[in-house]
């Protein structure tokens, strides 16, 4: 049996709790005053903590530190760009009769319904209609031949998939004029990350890895993490340095595991973002309990803090009352 001094401790602690869980309704228009709601918070809060502490190297990485770091912008300020390979080389077959291509598009529909919702996302492809007999001439049509194709912005995911499914193996790869267009696609501000998918090396003039550097020189808080599918070693040199210099990873894949490779590299990516949810939503914004991201509230970390407080405080003074009883 508990004391009475005991219950009424407890009761207080109890009555404690549920002035906070009125404060963090009062600092959300979504949140509900139930301790339903007040355990998913913690959940929700919990959750968000372990993932911006896993590390970015995921199974299979072999390069890049960046995955793993802090970037300079708040929750939900993070987008991603999503880069296909669009070249004549990725209509080779798998053991499974399936193109590089095809392979590609399947590895990347199955991350779009991975995706949160309102995930800042975009589409930029290259070598998809410019074809040229032999090694394509610098600053020619196919040197240039990359595009934005699904500005960056909330999911639409069936629009997402139909833009995804709409190339074939066509033309060259220009991976370094490429890199020159994604910081534009993503903005000025935030943490913005790439992710790039190609089966082969550069065929212009352009230096990925030089590029890739010039934009680390610059100061621009962008991530590059890119996937060799079956690559030579070559290709592979050139893609690893590409990430190197970025702070992003690099990965090697084949036709069997691209799946779980693309899934990883963008988990990895989205952890160092700390998600990229729409600004304004999120169990930090101002806007409720809607997962990760957004606009920073204090009084809903604020809230957060004192109910993992009290929660640790209540379960201490349970173990001092088993420890008292064990001693009478």
């Amino acid at each position: 049996m508990l004391s009475k001094a005991s219950m009424l401790s407890r009761a207080s602690a109890i009555s404690a709790l549920s002035a906070v869980t009125l404060l963090a309704a009062g600092c959300s228009d979504a949140t509900r005053t139930t301790s339903t709601t007040v355990t998913s918070a913690v959940q929700a809060t919990a959750s968000g903590a372990v993932a911006r502490a896993t590390p970015g190297t995921q199974p299979g990485s072999e390069s890049g530190a960046g995955a793993a770091g802090t970037g300079a912008a708040g929750a939900g300020d993070g987008r991603l760009l999503l880069v296909l390979d669009s070249s004549g080389s990725m209509a080779e077959r798998d053991a499974r009769g399936r193109t590089r291509m095809q392979g590609a598009q399947d590895a990347l529909r199955s991350l779009v319904d991975e995706l949160p919702d309102g995930a800042q996302v975009g589409l930029r492809v290259y070598g998809s209609r410019v074809k040229v007999a032999g090694k394509a001439a610098p600053g020619s049509r196919a040197c240039t031949d990359s595009r934005l194709v699904t500005p960056v912005g909330p999911l639409d995911r069936r629009g997402f998939k139909t833009a995804i499914d709409a190339f074939a193996p066509h033309g060259d790869t220009p991976i370094g004029y490429t890199l020159q267009q994604v910081a534009g696609d993503l903005g000025t501000t935030g943490r913005r990350s790439v992710v790039l998918v190609s089966d082969g090396e550069e065929s212009c003039s352009a230096d990925p890895c030089a590029v890739a550097k010039t934009l680390a020189g610059q100061g621009i808080d962008l991530h590059v993490h890119t996937v060799g599918l079956e690559v030579s070693a070559p290709a592979r040199s050139q893609l690893r340095c590409v990430a190197d210099a970025t702070g992003g990873t690099y990965h090697d894949a084949t036709s069997d595991d691209l799946t779980k490779i693309v899934s990883d590299t963008v988990g990895s990516a989205r952890a160092a973002s700390t998600g990229w949810s729409a600004p304004g939503t999120g169990w930090w914004s101002r806007s409720g309990l809607a997962g990760l991201g957004g606009e920073t509230n204090p009084g809903a970390v604020g809230a957060t803090i004192l109910v993992l407080l009290l929660l640790w405080l209540l379960t201490r003074g349970s173990g001092r009352q088993r420890g008292s009883q064990g001693r009478g």
